[in-house]
């Protein structure tokens, strides 16, 4: 029995052993199962970490404090760094460029006065960051200008008024290949300073309003600037048809100012042939009239048209029908009347309406309700009644009005206007509305900042 019970013990042992080496054997065979990966485009990304604020140093905290006795402002990075500077309107010395030097992570730095001169300039050369440079109004020459070449990070200049350079002091734009804008509003450049101008080939934005010595050959040498967006002229009594000939070879320009210039209708169809055209301002260019701004027909890209002050009646509006992306729309001081307001109908997408001292109707304002997107609209000046203001009354979205000077509203339009919600502000200086009217405005409208004086 003894022997029997060994013998059963070592075949139950043999045949445990078996079972447990085939089972080992099988998930060899067959392997662990693969643990189971996100797709690549679903790994899991460390969380941001959010950077440690700066501590401004003694130094720093001096100039900051400098700047607020200027009365100026700062504004300041995540971290606490000051990135720009804004002293416009303040009356700022060559000392305190030099205190400010220790702010070099100031991106933009904003300077006025007469007090900043020649000596003030190299201390702008120790902003390492510095991208956007305004120097307006101040004392600097054609000896200061040099230490700006230095700023290889510069991308926008501004040098408005600064009247006591001459064209040789734009010498260094040549050390800024990089520049992108430069604003030269209001100085003594003429036609020898579009030289410097135009070794700037990265240029987009040139602003040359108020430079009043500027000819057609000025023009003629802007044509290599082939990346330009945006062009502002204004007061170039010079600058005839021939100018806009070559201004039309700056295919890339969207935004085209010709303020008080000498162009004439013939000169229309140069601008309509700039392809990508959207914002236009002629104002005060008396020699355009309606029959030149027909040529636009085809500029469909246009969204803003300022035509303030033309020798105009607006009939060219019907003509231009096709400028259904047009947003904004100036005809103030014009002799705009009801035809034209018919007109402006076709320009459902218009946000802008500026209508001050044109020869409108209340008949003429029927035409304006069925604007559903505008925003603003100036009727300063217009002689416009009650019954005219009820046909604009239901503009969902209306949030500007302006009735200054207009004597034929009265208290019969305080009911309407406290019904237009939307108002943000409203103007009724001069206009035939009461003080009690104005106060039962105030009460209807508490959102609407009201203007009566």
């Amino acid at each position: 029995m003894c022997v029997s019970a060994s013998w059963e013990g070592e075949r139950f042992m043999r045949k445990m052993w078996f079972s447990t080496a085939l089972l080992v054997l099988t998930a060899l065979i067959v392997g662990c199962p693969t643990p189971q990966q996100k797709p690549s485009g679903e790994t899991e990304k460390p969380a941001a970490e959010k950077p440690e604020p700066v501590e401004l140093t003694e130094e720093q905290k001096a100039a900051v404090a400098r700047i607020e006795e200027l009365r100026g402002t700062v504004t300041y990075d995540e971290q606490g760094r000051v990135v720009t500077v804004d002293l416009y309107n303040r009356q700022t010395s060559d000392a305190d460029l030099e205190t400010f030097t220790c702010l070099t992570d100031v991106t933009k730095l904003v300077l006025y006065g007469a007090d900043i001169t020649d000596a003030g300039i190299p201390h702008l050369t120790k902003f390492p960051k510095l991208r956007d440079l305004v120097l307006e109004n101040t004392s600097i020459t054609n000896d200061g200008t040099p230490p700006l070449g230095q700023i290889k990070t510069l991308r926008s200049l501004n040098l408005r008024r600064s009247t006591n350079l001459t064209d040789a002091g734009l010498a260094f734009l040549a050390e800024l290949p990089d520049l992108e804008q430069l604003a030269l509003l209001y100085n003594n450049f003429t036609d020898a300073a579009m030289d410097h101008v135009a070794q700037l080939k990265k240029l987009k934005v040139l602003d040359l309003r108020g430079c009043m010595l500027l000819t057609d050959t000025g023009m003629e040498k802007l044509t290599s600037l082939t990346e330009l967006r945006a062009l502002k002229l204004r007061s170039q009594a010079s600058l005839t048809d021939v100018g806009l000939e070559h201004i039309a070879k700056l295919t890339k320009i969207k935004d085209l100012s010709l303020e008080d210039t000498g162009i004439s209708d013939a000169g229309m169809k140069f601008i309509a042939s700039l392809p990508d055209l959207e914002i236009l301002d002629l104002m005060r260019a008396y020699g355009v009239t309606d029959a030149g701004l027909k040529e636009l027909a085809g500029c469909t890209k246009i969204r803003r048209l300022l035509i303030r002050g033309l020798y105009i009646d607006g009939s060219c509006l019907a003509d231009l029908s096709a400028l259904k992306n047009l947003e904004e729309l100036d005809l103030a001081e014009t002799m705009a009347g009801d035809d034209a307001l018919e007109s402006i109908a076709a320009f459902t997408k218009l946000k802008i309406l500026n209508l001050w001292n044109t020869q409108i109707s209340d008949e003429g304002l029927k035409h304006l309700a069925s604007l559903t997107e505008l925003r603003e609209l100036n009727l300063d000046g217009t002689p416009i009644t009650d019954q005219g203001l009820a046909s604009i009354a239901s503009l969902p979205k209306l949030e500007t009005l302006n009735l200054n000077n207009v004597s034929g509203i009265t208290d019969a339009s305080v009911d309407v206007l406290a019904k237009m919600k939307s108002l943000k502000s409203l103007s009724v200086v001069n206009a035939g509305i009461s003080e009690e009217g104005v106060a039962k405005l105030k009460e209807a409208l508490p959102d609407c900042q009201i203007k009566d004086a």
